[in-house]
């Protein structure tokens, strides 16, 4: 049954029928883009999610920065799903770099779930590679944005 919403979901937001099919759903993903149109993370989640081809992989990785602040797809879901199917597949430098985006570009509060999901991809896979130039880290993070939402 979720999963059945979720398609009904992914398909109510892109406008096409190709949710079954992750490749046809980031060809629609990259028109979105292309037309400047925001996309969605819970979309891209879908894609990585049901796509071992190393090709779809990167393409879909590519449209992350083209994660729409002012849409509604933005939500605290939406980015943790994302960052989980990217911790489950050992690609830590990419779940963390996905939880920048979510925290400092598009000012999504992570939630307890957004911060599991990034320990998991830690606890299985304990090298992070040193492509990515500052250590990943949430201290950052609630450096400064924890004291204006300690009273919630």
């Amino acid at each position: 049954m979720v999963n059945q919403f979720r398609l009904i979901l992914i398909t109510l937001c892109t406008g096409t029928d190709s949710a079954a099919n992750p490749k046809d759903l980031l060809i629609d993903l990259e028109k979105r883009k292309g037309k400047k149109e925001w996309v969605c993370p819970g979309q891209l989640a879908f894609v990585l999610k049901r796509s071992e081809d190393p090709s779809i992989i990167q393409r879909a990785l590519s449209l992350v920065p083209a994660i729409g602040k002012e849409s509604l797809a933005t939500s605290v879901a939406d980015f943790t799903s994302l960052i989980s199917v990217l911790a489950k597949r050992g690609m830590l430098n990419d779940a963390f770099k996905v939880f920048h985006e979510m925290t400092e570009v598009n000012e999504v509060r992570p939630n307890t779930v957004t911060f599991n999901a990034l320990i998991d991809g830690c606890a299985r896979y304990t090298t992070i590679h040193s492509s990515y130039k500052h250590p990943p880290t949430t201290h950052h993070y609630y450096r400064h944005h924890h004291h204006r939402h300690h009273n919630i």
